[in-house]
């Protein structure tokens, strides 16, 4: 296995070409400096050495001008990689140094590995009593070998100028506040953003505990925990800030962990979207206690209602009965009574039937809002054809034909779709009524992945203006009035299937029709 000896003073630059170099077969050894690479070497020569050129202690340049003055190294291929000495001067000066190859940050990975490989190839051993160099080109060596290092250090300097320019610029400009600090929390700057924040002047602030600007139950563990933490440099926190003025600010501070170990904290004022926040939560507590009052009241309403309920179950169906008893009585007693007084018997006998029909239908509405869904699935032809059995009685069955349709199964609770069912069919059943010979249909549709079951009928219809109204309670369409009814039946059908999460509608055309819909919602309940 090809040993290669890695050498740079940044740890990701390594790490990045031990993973390379390490993923195609070869044997990486690394270093950080050109003193620590060469003491390496001498212990066990590798076959390649990769070397950064501006390092610590030893240079690019030294290491391979040392390398190369060593019988046991001399031979070693040397590639000078370099992001810092990009110029032609430096590579000339790389190559007398006795470098094989140079190569500049960054190199595509494909590029690097291909030139390595045909460096080992095609290397070509250096005569074992090395280099005959004479004092005065070492000395030329090493003057340029300054005068490089010098121009480097020039320019980084120079570029660390503008950098610091650049960073003042914008740690001034700033709009967030931005604080420095030791690790042990004393500042070292504050911008004018900290300042405005703080209520202080951001000279006032250098020198001071970052404690002068905590609130009440403050600390000041997140700028602590970023400074004792490097391998964890960032970490965001709420933070309370106290103004000078005594106010206090809600922050989000985010603390980074410098190099040289100070704390480089950024402040953005959260104080108005915390403000907001707890608006909203105020508003929403205030939402809850009235939804819990309203369904208290709801709840007591429901049992005064329920309580109504039983007394009219009670106290108007005891008298009707008495009445519709005693009539049955008189009745007996008919032939005793002239043509008027049985005119007048039967008129109190039909009205005494309408009040119980009236009190039942009221009844039938309070309920259909009270009563518990109890859903499950429902055969809705089974329940269609034992609707039709109890309302056409003798009579009515032969003049009446009834089309079946495919009526798919539905979910919803069984006794109050029945009384959808029966009270649908008992409209088309008497608004059909006036013709000899009636037709209903009963089916379902498909609309929009939604199931909608229906009733037509080919009876009086009515205008589709009227469609709304016909769902209201003790509502009667124009020239209905000769037909029996309540006028609650549509209203329970409405206050039912919505009760289900369903629509309900009604279509009509004067002299030929009406069809009521309705759909069940997903899974009723």
């Amino acid at each position: 296995m090809t040993r290669v000896l890695v050498v740079d003073d940044e740890s990701q630059n390594r790490y990045l070409l031990e993973v390379l170099l390490g993923g195609e077969g070869y044997e990486v050894v690394s270093a950080s400096n050109g003193r620590e690479a060469l003491a390496a070497a001498r212990r066990r020569a590798p076959e390649l050495v990769i070397s950064d050129i501006l390092m610590p202690e030893m240079d690019g340049f030294l290491l391979c001008r040392a390398m190369k003055a060593d019988a046991t190294l001399r031979n070693v291929p040397f590639v000078f990689y370099t992001a810092t000495y990009t110029e032609a001067e430096d590579e000339r000066v790389a190559l007398e140094a006795g470098g094989d190859l140079f190569l500049r940050k960054p190199t595509e990975p494909d590029t690097l590995l291909a030139a390595i490989r045909r460096l080992l190839e095609e290397r070509i051993p250096v005569s074992d009593e090395g280099p005959t160099r004479g004092l005065a080109e070492e000395v030329a060596f090493l003057a340029r070998h300054d005068q490089a290092l010098a121009r480097k250090l020039e320019k980084k300097h120079h570029e660390l100028q503008e950098s610091e320019a650049r960073y003042r610029s914008y740690f001034r400009s700033s709009p967030v506040a931005i604080l420095v600090t030791d690790d042990t929390g004393r500042l070292l700057d504050a911008n004018p953003a900290a300042g405005l924040l703080s209520g202080r002047d951001a000279v006032e602030l250098l020198g001071a505990n970052v404690s002068l600007l905590l609130g009440e139950g403050g600390d000041d563990s997140p700028l602590r925990l970023a400074a004792g933490a490097p391998s964890a440099p960032s970490r965001t926190t709420a933070w309370r800030l106290r103004r000078k003025d005594g106010a206090l600010r809600h922050v989000s501070l985010t603390a980074i962990r410098l190099e040289d170990g100070r704390v480089l904290a950024f402040c953005e004022d959260d104080t108005e979207r915390v403000r907001a926040e707890e608006a909203v939560r105020q508003v929403n507590a205030d939402l809850e206690r009235r939804v819990r009052e309203r369904t208290a009241q709801l709840e007591h309403l429901n049992a005064e209602l329920e309580a109504f309920t039983s007394s009219v179950s009670h106290d108007l169906r005891a008298p009707l009965r008495a009445l519709d008893g005693y009539a049955a009585m008189l009745e007996e007693e008919a032939e005793r009574l002239d043509e008027d007084g049985r005119r007048h018997l039967g008129a109190i006998r039909r009205n005494v039937r309408r009040m119980s029909e009236l009190v039942e239908s009221l009844l039938s509405l309070s309920r259909a809002g009270r009563q518990p869904l109890r859903t499950g699935p429902i055969d809705m032809e089974r329940l269609a054809r034992s609707v039709l059995d109890e309302l056409l009685v003798p009579g009515e069955r032969e003049r009446t034909e009834v089309v079946f349709r495919p009526l798919p199964a539905a979910v919803g609770d069984e006794s109050l779709v029945r009384q959808v069912l029966a009270n649908v069919v008992g409209n088309a059943l008497k608004f059909s009524t006036r013709k000899e010979r009636r037709r209903l249909e009963i089916g379902a549709r498909n609309e929009g992945g939604r199931t909608f079951w229906f009733v037509s009928d080919d009876g009086m219809g009515f205008e589709p203006a009227q469609a709304e109204r016909i769902f209201r309670i003790f509502e009667r369409l124009p020239g209905a009035e000769d037909i029996e009814g309540t006028g609650v039946g549509l209203a329970v059908v409405r206050r039912i299937v919505e009760r289900h999460g369903g629509v309900v509608r009604a279509e009509g055309t004067p002299g030929a029709g009406a069809t009521i819909s309705f759909s069940l919602g997903e899974g009723a309940g």
